[in-house]
Protein backbone atom coordinates (compact mmCIF):
# COMPACT_ATOMS: atom_id res chain seq x y z
CA UNK A 1 0.00 0.00 0.00
CA UNK A 2 2.70 2.49 0.98
CA UNK A 3 4.68 1.68 -2.17
CA UNK A 4 1.63 2.37 -4.32
CA UNK A 5 1.03 5.67 -2.52
CA UNK A 6 4.59 6.79 -3.16
CA UNK A 7 4.24 5.88 -6.83
CA UNK A 8 0.83 7.59 -7.17
CA UNK A 9 1.94 10.57 -9.32
CA UNK A 10 3.40 8.17 -11.91
CA UNK A 11 0.33 5.90 -12.15
CA UNK A 12 -1.99 6.07 -15.13
CA UNK A 13 -5.81 6.30 -14.81
CA UNK A 14 -6.42 2.54 -15.06
CA UNK A 15 -3.68 1.75 -12.55
CA UNK A 16 -5.10 4.34 -10.14
CA UNK A 17 -8.59 2.85 -10.45
CA UNK A 18 -7.19 -0.63 -9.74
CA UNK A 19 -5.25 0.68 -6.74
CA UNK A 20 -8.29 2.46 -5.32
CA UNK A 21 -10.34 -0.74 -5.58
CA UNK A 22 -7.59 -2.53 -3.65
CA UNK A 23 -7.35 0.19 -0.98
CA UNK A 24 -11.13 0.19 -0.37
CA UNK A 25 -11.20 -3.57 0.23
CA UNK A 26 -9.54 -3.68 3.67
CA UNK A 27 -9.85 -1.48 6.73
CA UNK A 28 -6.13 -1.28 7.43
CA UNK A 29 -5.45 -0.18 3.84
CA UNK A 30 -8.27 2.39 3.96
CA UNK A 31 -6.72 3.94 7.08
CA UNK A 32 -3.25 4.03 5.50
CA UNK A 33 -4.69 5.64 2.38
CA UNK A 34 -6.72 8.27 4.27
CA UNK A 35 -3.84 9.18 6.55
CA UNK A 36 -1.59 9.65 3.53
CA UNK A 37 -4.33 11.65 1.83
CA UNK A 38 -4.58 14.09 4.71
CA UNK A 39 -1.06 15.25 3.85
CA UNK A 40 -1.43 14.81 0.07
CA UNK A 41 -4.84 16.01 -1.12
CA UNK A 42 -4.27 15.02 -4.81
CA UNK A 43 -4.20 11.43 -3.57
CA UNK A 44 -7.87 11.75 -2.61
CA UNK A 45 -9.01 13.28 -5.90
CA UNK A 46 -9.55 9.84 -7.42
CA UNK A 47 -12.21 8.96 -4.86
CA UNK A 48 -15.64 9.49 -6.39
CA UNK A 49 -18.63 10.56 -4.30
CA UNK A 50 -19.84 6.97 -3.98
CA UNK A 51 -16.60 5.91 -2.30
CA UNK A 52 -16.57 9.02 -0.10
CA UNK A 53 -20.16 8.37 1.00
CA UNK A 54 -19.34 4.77 1.97
CA UNK A 55 -16.35 5.92 4.00
CA UNK A 56 -18.40 8.56 5.85
CA UNK A 57 -20.78 5.84 7.09
CA UNK A 58 -18.18 3.08 7.52
CA UNK A 59 -18.66 0.76 10.51
CA UNK A 60 -15.08 1.48 11.63
CA UNK A 61 -15.25 4.62 13.78
CA UNK A 62 -11.72 5.77 12.98
CA UNK A 63 -12.41 5.55 9.24
CA UNK A 64 -15.69 7.47 9.68
CA UNK A 65 -13.95 10.22 11.64
CA UNK A 66 -11.14 10.58 9.09
CA UNK A 67 -13.60 10.64 6.21
CA UNK A 68 -15.72 13.34 7.86
CA UNK A 69 -12.57 15.36 8.45
CA UNK A 70 -11.31 15.01 4.87
CA UNK A 71 -14.47 15.14 2.80
CA UNK A 72 -17.15 17.78 2.70
CA UNK A 73 -20.32 16.23 4.07
CA UNK A 74 -23.26 16.01 1.69
CA UNK A 75 -26.33 18.00 2.72
CA UNK A 76 -29.02 15.42 3.43
CA UNK A 77 -31.70 17.95 2.43
CA UNK A 78 -31.87 17.25 -1.28
CA UNK A 79 -34.36 20.07 -1.86
CA UNK A 80 -31.54 22.55 -1.28
CA UNK A 81 -29.38 20.87 -3.93
CA UNK A 82 -32.30 20.79 -6.37
CA UNK A 83 -32.97 24.49 -5.78
CA UNK A 84 -29.29 25.26 -6.28
CA UNK A 85 -29.31 23.52 -9.67
CA UNK A 86 -32.73 24.69 -10.87
CA UNK A 87 -31.11 27.13 -13.29
CA UNK A 88 -29.59 24.17 -15.20
CA UNK A 89 -33.13 23.34 -16.36
CA UNK A 90 -33.30 26.59 -18.34
CA UNK A 91 -29.86 26.41 -19.98
CA UNK A 92 -29.89 24.88 -23.46
CA UNK A 93 -26.79 22.78 -22.76
CA UNK A 94 -24.11 21.27 -24.99
CA UNK A 95 -24.85 17.57 -25.50
CA UNK A 96 -21.35 16.91 -26.88
CA UNK A 97 -19.73 18.14 -23.68
CA UNK A 98 -22.53 16.41 -21.79
CA UNK A 99 -21.29 13.08 -23.13
CA UNK A 100 -17.91 13.85 -21.57
CA UNK A 101 -19.57 14.67 -18.23
CA UNK A 102 -21.45 11.37 -18.50
CA UNK A 103 -18.24 9.45 -19.20
CA UNK A 104 -16.51 11.03 -16.20
CA UNK A 105 -19.27 10.79 -13.59
CA UNK A 106 -21.91 8.29 -14.72
CA UNK A 107 -20.49 5.67 -17.10
CA UNK A 108 -19.04 3.47 -14.35
CA UNK A 109 -22.56 2.47 -13.31
CA UNK A 110 -24.95 3.45 -16.11
CA UNK A 111 -25.29 2.55 -19.75
CA UNK A 112 -26.69 5.07 -22.19
CA UNK A 113 -26.87 4.99 -25.96
CA UNK A 114 -24.25 2.22 -26.18
CA UNK A 115 -21.78 3.82 -23.76
CA UNK A 116 -21.08 2.98 -20.13
CA UNK A 117 -21.63 -0.04 -17.89
CA UNK A 118 -25.06 -1.26 -16.76
CA UNK A 119 -24.61 -1.69 -13.00
CA UNK A 120 -27.56 0.61 -12.27
CA UNK A 121 -30.55 1.28 -14.54
CA UNK A 122 -29.97 1.46 -18.30
CA UNK A 123 -30.64 5.13 -19.03
CA UNK A 124 -31.42 4.39 -22.68
CA UNK A 125 -34.69 2.85 -21.49
CA UNK A 126 -35.85 5.88 -19.51
CA UNK A 127 -39.51 6.67 -20.09
CA UNK A 128 -39.55 10.11 -18.50
CA UNK A 129 -36.96 12.41 -20.00
CA UNK A 130 -38.25 15.71 -18.66
CA UNK A 131 -35.36 17.77 -17.40
CA UNK A 132 -36.96 18.04 -13.99
CA UNK A 133 -37.25 14.26 -13.68
CA UNK A 134 -33.65 13.76 -14.82
CA UNK A 135 -32.26 16.38 -12.44
CA UNK A 136 -34.21 14.91 -9.51
CA UNK A 137 -32.93 11.40 -10.28
CA UNK A 138 -29.34 12.68 -10.43
CA UNK A 139 -29.35 14.80 -7.27
CA UNK A 140 -31.83 12.79 -5.19
CA UNK A 141 -31.19 9.16 -6.21
CA UNK A 142 -32.89 7.72 -3.12
CA UNK A 143 -36.25 9.36 -3.80
CA UNK A 144 -37.32 6.45 -6.00
CA UNK A 145 -35.08 3.39 -6.34
CA UNK A 146 -35.90 -0.15 -7.41
CA UNK A 147 -35.05 -2.79 -4.81
CA UNK A 148 -32.65 -4.55 -7.19
CA UNK A 149 -30.45 -1.43 -7.22
CA UNK A 150 -30.19 -1.02 -3.46
CA UNK A 151 -26.67 -1.10 -2.08
CA UNK A 152 -25.40 -4.13 -0.18
CA UNK A 153 -22.15 -4.23 1.81
CA UNK A 154 -20.50 -7.62 2.16
CA UNK A 155 -17.81 -8.32 4.75
CA UNK A 156 -15.66 -11.44 4.43
CA UNK A 157 -14.13 -13.36 7.29
CA UNK A 158 -10.67 -12.45 6.00
CA UNK A 159 -11.45 -8.71 6.33
CA UNK A 160 -12.35 -7.78 2.75
CA UNK A 161 -15.27 -5.39 2.19
CA UNK A 162 -17.28 -5.14 -1.04
CA UNK A 163 -20.08 -2.69 -1.85
CA UNK A 164 -22.41 -3.26 -4.77
CA UNK A 165 -25.76 -4.63 -5.85
CA UNK A 166 -26.58 -8.31 -5.49
CA UNK A 167 -26.56 -9.79 -8.99
CA UNK A 168 -27.14 -13.39 -7.93
CA UNK A 169 -27.48 -15.34 -4.69
CA UNK A 170 -27.55 -19.08 -4.17
CA UNK A 171 -27.16 -21.47 -1.26
CA UNK A 172 -23.44 -21.63 -1.96
CA UNK A 173 -22.38 -18.13 -3.02
CA UNK A 174 -23.31 -14.48 -3.48
CA UNK A 175 -22.33 -12.48 -6.54
CA UNK A 176 -22.07 -8.70 -6.20
CA UNK A 177 -21.97 -6.32 -9.13
CA UNK A 178 -19.56 -3.51 -8.24
CA UNK A 179 -19.15 -0.06 -9.81
CA UNK A 180 -17.36 -0.49 -13.11
CA UNK A 181 -19.18 -3.74 -13.83
CA UNK A 182 -16.79 -5.91 -11.83
CA UNK A 183 -18.42 -9.14 -10.59
CA UNK A 184 -17.33 -10.30 -7.17
CA UNK A 185 -18.29 -13.87 -6.28
CA UNK A 186 -17.98 -14.81 -2.60
CA UNK A 187 -18.69 -18.27 -1.17
CA UNK A 188 -21.22 -18.38 1.65
CA UNK A 189 -18.75 -19.98 4.05
CA UNK A 190 -16.39 -17.01 3.51
CA UNK A 191 -18.99 -14.34 4.35
CA UNK A 192 -18.93 -12.72 7.78
CA UNK A 193 -21.96 -10.48 7.14
CA UNK A 194 -24.07 -8.86 4.45
CA UNK A 195 -25.64 -5.49 5.21
CA UNK A 196 -28.59 -4.62 2.98
CA UNK A 197 -29.30 -0.90 2.91
CA UNK A 198 -32.35 1.08 1.87
CA UNK A 199 -30.31 3.47 -0.27
CA UNK A 200 -29.25 3.39 -3.88
CA UNK A 201 -25.75 2.40 -4.92
CA UNK A 202 -25.74 5.79 -6.64
CA UNK A 203 -24.50 8.36 -4.15
CA UNK A 204 -26.02 11.64 -3.13
CA UNK A 205 -23.79 14.67 -3.50
CA UNK A 206 -22.97 14.79 -7.20
CA UNK A 207 -23.43 18.55 -6.95
CA UNK A 208 -20.01 18.57 -5.29
CA UNK A 209 -18.45 17.30 -8.51
CA UNK A 210 -20.65 18.72 -11.29
CA UNK A 211 -21.13 22.45 -11.90
CA UNK A 212 -24.46 23.98 -12.93
CA UNK A 213 -23.26 24.45 -16.53
CA UNK A 214 -21.94 20.87 -16.66
CA UNK A 215 -25.28 19.67 -15.31
CA UNK A 216 -27.09 21.51 -18.12
CA UNK A 217 -24.79 19.80 -20.63
CA UNK A 218 -25.39 16.40 -19.02
CA UNK A 219 -29.17 16.94 -19.14
CA UNK A 220 -28.91 17.90 -22.82
CA UNK A 221 -27.02 14.67 -23.50
CA UNK A 222 -29.45 12.47 -21.57
CA UNK A 223 -32.52 13.95 -23.23
CA UNK A 224 -31.10 13.83 -26.75
CA UNK A 225 -32.69 10.50 -27.69
CA UNK A 226 -36.01 12.33 -27.45
CA UNK A 227 -34.63 14.72 -30.04
CA UNK A 228 -34.10 12.11 -32.73
CA UNK A 229 -35.90 13.54 -35.76
CA UNK A 230 -39.15 11.90 -36.79
CA UNK A 231 -39.42 10.91 -40.45
CA UNK A 232 -42.50 10.12 -42.52
CA UNK A 233 -44.19 6.73 -42.44
CA UNK A 234 -44.77 4.80 -45.66
CA UNK A 235 -48.16 6.48 -46.11
CA UNK A 236 -46.57 9.94 -45.79
CA UNK A 237 -47.91 10.57 -42.28
CA UNK A 238 -45.94 11.43 -39.15
CA UNK A 239 -46.42 9.65 -35.80
CA UNK A 240 -45.57 11.78 -32.77
CA UNK A 241 -45.59 9.44 -29.77
CA UNK A 242 -45.67 11.05 -26.33
CA UNK A 243 -42.92 8.65 -25.24
CA UNK A 244 -40.61 10.21 -27.84
CA UNK A 245 -41.31 13.81 -26.91
CA UNK A 246 -38.81 16.08 -25.24
CA UNK A 247 -40.67 17.23 -22.11
CA UNK A 248 -39.99 20.68 -20.73
CA UNK A 249 -41.20 21.86 -17.33
CA UNK A 250 -42.13 20.13 -14.09
CA UNK A 251 -44.59 17.29 -14.52
CA UNK A 252 -45.38 14.49 -16.93
CA UNK A 253 -45.11 10.81 -15.99
CA UNK A 254 -45.02 7.87 -18.37
CA UNK A 255 -47.58 5.13 -17.78
CA UNK A 256 -45.89 1.88 -18.94
CA UNK A 257 -49.26 0.12 -19.29
CA UNK A 258 -50.92 2.57 -21.69
CA UNK A 259 -47.78 4.12 -23.18
CA UNK A 260 -49.26 7.53 -22.41
CA UNK A 261 -47.59 10.54 -20.87
CA UNK A 262 -49.84 11.37 -17.94
CA UNK A 263 -50.15 14.24 -15.45
CA UNK A 264 -49.13 16.78 -18.11
CA UNK A 265 -49.37 20.18 -16.44
CA UNK A 266 -49.84 23.65 -17.86
CA UNK A 267 -46.14 24.13 -17.10
CA UNK A 268 -45.15 21.36 -19.55
CA UNK A 269 -44.23 21.76 -23.18
CA UNK A 270 -43.83 18.63 -25.34
CA UNK A 271 -41.46 18.97 -28.29
CA UNK A 272 -40.96 16.82 -31.39
CA UNK A 273 -38.56 17.38 -34.28
CA UNK A 274 -39.75 16.34 -37.76
CA UNK A 275 -37.48 15.96 -40.75
CA UNK A 276 -38.19 16.51 -44.46
CA UNK A 277 -41.89 17.36 -44.30
CA UNK A 278 -43.37 17.63 -47.83
CA UNK A 279 -45.65 20.50 -48.84
CA UNK A 280 -49.36 19.77 -48.69
CA UNK A 281 -52.41 19.73 -46.46
CA UNK A 282 -52.34 17.64 -43.27
CA UNK A 283 -55.03 16.53 -40.86
CA UNK A 284 -53.92 16.57 -37.23
CA UNK A 285 -55.28 13.88 -34.91
CA UNK A 286 -54.77 13.36 -31.18
CA UNK A 287 -55.15 10.43 -28.82
CA UNK A 288 -55.56 12.19 -25.49
CA UNK A 289 -57.57 11.79 -22.30
CA UNK A 290 -58.96 14.41 -19.92
CA UNK A 291 -61.62 14.55 -17.23
CA UNK A 292 -65.07 16.03 -17.85
CA UNK A 293 -64.58 19.28 -15.93
CA UNK A 294 -61.82 20.39 -18.31
CA UNK A 295 -63.94 20.47 -21.46
CA UNK A 296 -63.37 23.48 -23.69
CA UNK A 297 -60.02 24.58 -22.31
CA UNK A 298 -57.35 25.65 -24.85
CA UNK A 299 -55.05 23.12 -26.47
CA UNK A 300 -52.16 24.74 -28.33
CA UNK A 301 -49.88 23.45 -31.09
CA UNK A 302 -46.92 25.47 -32.31
CA UNK A 303 -45.55 24.35 -35.69
CA UNK A 304 -42.32 26.30 -36.10
CA UNK A 305 -43.64 29.88 -35.99
CA UNK A 306 -47.30 29.05 -36.65
CA UNK A 307 -49.74 28.60 -33.76
CA UNK A 308 -52.89 26.47 -33.91
CA UNK A 309 -55.41 26.60 -31.05
CA UNK A 310 -58.25 24.21 -30.39
CA UNK A 311 -60.47 22.86 -27.65
CA UNK A 312 -60.10 19.77 -25.50
CA UNK A 313 -63.17 17.58 -25.37
CA UNK A 314 -63.64 15.45 -22.29
CA UNK A 315 -63.15 11.70 -22.65
CA UNK A 316 -64.95 10.61 -19.50
CA UNK A 317 -61.73 10.00 -17.61
CA UNK A 318 -58.02 9.35 -17.98
CA UNK A 319 -58.19 5.71 -19.07
CA UNK A 320 -59.76 6.12 -22.51
CA UNK A 321 -57.89 7.66 -25.43
CA UNK A 322 -60.25 8.24 -28.37
CA UNK A 323 -58.90 9.50 -31.66
CA UNK A 324 -60.01 13.10 -32.21
CA UNK A 325 -59.30 15.45 -35.07
CA UNK A 326 -57.66 18.64 -33.88
CA UNK A 327 -57.67 20.48 -37.20
CA UNK A 328 -55.96 20.90 -40.57
CA UNK A 329 -52.63 22.46 -41.39
CA UNK A 330 -51.25 23.56 -44.75
CA UNK A 331 -47.55 23.59 -45.62
CA UNK A 332 -46.94 25.74 -48.71
CA UNK A 333 -43.32 24.72 -49.21
CA UNK A 334 -41.36 21.59 -48.16
CA UNK A 335 -39.77 21.95 -44.73
CA UNK A 336 -36.39 20.34 -43.98
CA UNK A 337 -36.79 20.65 -40.22
CA UNK A 338 -40.04 21.20 -38.33
CA UNK A 339 -40.40 21.64 -34.59
CA UNK A 340 -43.81 20.90 -33.11
CA UNK A 341 -44.56 22.05 -29.59
CA UNK A 342 -47.66 21.07 -27.62
CA UNK A 343 -49.00 22.74 -24.50
CA UNK A 344 -52.34 23.21 -22.79
CA UNK A 345 -53.86 25.91 -20.64
CA UNK A 346 -55.72 23.71 -18.19
CA UNK A 347 -54.86 24.38 -14.58
CA UNK A 348 -53.10 21.46 -12.93
CA UNK A 349 -52.01 18.01 -14.18
CA UNK A 350 -55.08 17.48 -16.30
CA UNK A 351 -53.95 15.97 -19.60
CA UNK A 352 -52.76 12.53 -20.66
CA UNK A 353 -51.46 11.99 -24.20
CA UNK A 354 -50.56 8.93 -26.24
CA UNK A 355 -49.79 10.46 -29.59
CA UNK A 356 -50.28 13.13 -32.20
CA UNK A 357 -50.55 12.17 -35.84
CA UNK A 358 -50.17 14.19 -39.03
CA UNK A 359 -51.93 12.56 -41.99
CA UNK A 360 -51.60 13.95 -45.51
CA UNK A 361 -54.89 14.85 -47.16
CA UNK A 362 -54.91 13.72 -50.78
Amino acid sequence: TERLIRAWPQLGPIAKETALTRFMGREDQILTFLRAGSANSPLLSGLDEAARSRLRVHRNGEIRALAEQLFQAVDSDRSQALAQYASSLEIEGDSVHGSEVFAQHCALCHEYDGAGIAVGPDLTALTNRSRTALLTAILDPNRAVESKYLQSILHTKSGDVFSGVIAEASANAVELLLPGGVKQNVLRNEIASIESSDISLMPEGLELAISVSDMADLLAYLEQSARQPIVAEEDGGFMLYASKALVRGAGGTMDPNSGALTLITDDNVLVWELQNVPAGRYAIFTEAAVGPRYQGRPFVLELNDEVLRGQIEHTGGYGWFPQRKFGDWVIDEPVASLRIRLRHEIEGPALALKELRLEPIQ
